[in-house]
This record gives C-alpha cells, sequence and structure tokens, in this order.
C-alpha cells in the first residue's frame, strides 16, 4: 500500500465527519451513520500512515537529526 492511498482514506473520513456533522445540524436522519463511517475511515487512514512511516527504511535515521 503507498502513502496516497491512507492520504485519500484520511481526506475521505473528513469530508464524510464533515458531512455527517452538517446532516447533524439540520436535523436531518441517518446523521450518526456519516459521522461514524467518517472517523472510522480517518481512523484507518491514521493507522496505515503511521504503519506506512513506521516501516520506512530510513525512519530511524530521521529521529536522529
Amino acid at each position: 500500500m503507498k502513502a496516497k492511498h491512507a492520504l485519500f482514506l484520511l481526506a475521505i473520513g473528513f469530508v464524510l465527519e464533515f458531512l455527517g456533522s452538517w446532516i447533524r445540524i439540520m436535523h436531518w436522519a441517518k446523521s450518526d451513520y456519516w459521522t461514524i463511517a467518517g472517523i472510522l475511515l480517518k481512523i484507518a487512514g491514521v493507522v496505515l500512515l503511521a504503519y506506512k512511516i513506521v516501516t520506512y527504511p530510513g525512519w530511524k535515521n530521521f529521529w536522529n537529526r
């Protein structure tokens, strides 16, 4: 998996959570589903991005600079 896929999941998560919040403000039905889907996608994106960073070969040298 590439880092751009994790960033894509993160971006879609932000969009879905924004839509869920907007739907909640408008008092429409099923806003919980949009918000939960957005939060789950953001969590998946952060976890995958963290995994990608940790498994990168040169990440230890970055912290020693």
